[in-house]
């Protein structure tokens, strides 16, 4: 492998020096081939290419798009277009299932389905490929999420083609794998999406009986999650490493992870130009959230402030407030801070680990405010007594003084309000923008000398933090 790796930078050498001359037309030899495999099942067959996107160099400054290097995408065995086959009969595609709206109209996406996006808009993208030869990056096109969800509710298969579901499609990707050089020789340049909150390996422990296909997974498929994936560069949830518990290590091979958004649901006609509500947080309010329990009672007792707090519909409430609450659910993040944005509502954080988890190359001190739903300042007491004490009265007195401030402080929001609209693309997964931003934050670490100093995005950090500042390196 050392070996093939001296051959290709003696000819990208030899290519530039003869570009020097002025000599551009000689072709560099095929180095990869393609990763077709004959000894994949003939129920994997995969359908014919779609049409060739035109590479498209972008001149402008700064650049429409961030990444500049040529990707591939094993188009072969894409995923993308798979379907659900379900238990009751009424199968549907995965992309149906993942852009589906609720009852009113309103888009309601699927929070999870940043791999179906990401899929979806690398084939668009004008830095695709495909020539696997000139590719610096590789987009391994599973949708992994899907396959993790199926897995956890167990009512419904992921397919491809008729006879081709789920351990299949594990299996399909694993030979397609194995049969490419670019993987062979250059893993570290392989992008995956991995970001469901709870990785599948965790199924097997939680069931007393495995079925059969379990065991199967666990036997046949180790080598891909916990040999294969680890190898990758990998969009994560919310910057959490594939194995977390010390049953199930996955060996530390140098690749990086980055924290994926949540897929976003806007309300429609958003932005509102007319804002008749001061705040809004529309969210479940299951017995754990303490935290936005006390945020709707201290919001609805609080005469000076007009707003809708707790359960009811997203839309139009969100569209309607300047101000939208993010507040912890099961985890830190949520998609609310995604629905927020889109809808052209300045975000307000509630603890400062919320910024932790999205990953440190946004400037989120354009785009949000921050009022603390707990005491960050001292420590609470180990006393149940004392720290409910607390909670309702000096962290509700800050709270309420925070949250004046905010109120009061119109410039600010303006200029936060304009910058959320600004930015409305850059955090929409419809759009090609948050793809071309992870795809050119793995460029700009694997190719530092192509790091752009300027981008179309103000709360873009440019360039983008080293690796070891803003992403976890296993």
């Amino acid at each position: 492998m050392e070996g093939e790796r001296n051959r290709y930078k003696v000819w990208m050498a030899l290519v530039a020096l003869l570009a020097l001359f002025g000599i551009n037309s000689i072709r560099r030899p095929l180095m990869i081939e393609s990763s077709s495999s004959s000894s994949s099942s003939s129920s994997c067959k995969t359908k014919e290419r779609q049409a060739i996107h035109q590479n498209k160099e972008d001149t402008s400054d700064p650049p429409e798009v961030l990444l500049s290097v040529p990707f591939y995408v094993y188009e072969e065995w894409s995923w993308l277009n798979s379907y659900w086959i379900k238990e009751n009969g009424n199968n549907e595609t995965v992309e149906h299932w993942s852009t589906k709206t609720s009852d009113d109209g309103h888009p309601y996406y699927n929070k999870h389905g940043d791999d179906f996006w990401f899929l979806r808009n690398a084939m668009k993208h004008p830095m695709r490929t495909t020539d696997i030869s000139t590719a610096k990056l590789f987009f391994v096109p599973t949708l992994l999420n899907q396959f993790d969800w199926s897995l956890r509710r167990g009512k419904r298969n992921i397919c491809f083609n008729k006879d081709c579901c789920k351990y299949d499609l594990i299996q399909r990707t694993q030979q397609y794998l194995n049969a490419s050089e670019a993987f062979r020789l250059y893993p570290e340049r392989h992008v995956i999406v991995r970001s469901y909150f709870t990785p599948t390996w965790k199924n097997w422990d939680v069931r007393k009986q495995p079925s059969e296909g379990l065991v199967e997974l666990r036997e046949s498929y180790r080598s891909f999650f916990f040999e294969m994936v680890p190898k990758m560069q990998a969009i994560v949830f919310e910057g959490k490493d594939f194995a977390d518990t010390a049953t199930h290590q996955v060996p530390r091979l140098g690749r990086h992870i980055l924290p994926t958004y949540y897929v976003g649901s806007p309300c429609l006609g958003s932005p509102s130009n007319k804002k008749t509500l001061d705040i809004a947080m529309i969210a479940t309010m299951k017995g754990i959230y303490d935290g936005r329990k006390n945020l709707c009672r201290w919001l609805n007792g609080n005469p000076n402030v007009k707003s809708i707090c707790g359960k009811g519909e997203r839309c139009p409430a969100l569209a309607d407030a300047k101000f939208g609450f993010h507040v912890a659910g099961d985890t830190f993040g949520s998609q609310r801070l995604m629905d927020v944005l889109l809808s052209g509502t300045v975000p307000i954080f509630s603890h400062l680990d919320q910024y932790t988890i999205q990953g440190d190359w946004i400037d989120w001190d354009q785009l949000s405010y921050y009022i603390p739903l707990h005491n960050d300042t001292t420590a609470y007491s180990e006393d149940p007594v004392t720290r409910f004490s607390m909670t309702n009265n000096s962290v509700e007195k800050v709270f309420n003084e925070r949250l004046r401030r905010v109120l009061d402080d119109e410039e600010g929001y303006r200029k936060r309000q304009k910058a959320v609209i600004d930015h409305l693309e850059f955090f929409d997964m419809r759009t090609i923008y948050p793809f071309d931003t992870y795809m050119y934050l793995f460029q700009a670490e694997l190719y530092p000398e192509t790091r752009h100093t300027r981008s179309r995005w103000s709360a873009l950090i440019m360039p983008p933090p080293l690796f070891s500042n803003s992403l976890k390196q296993s």
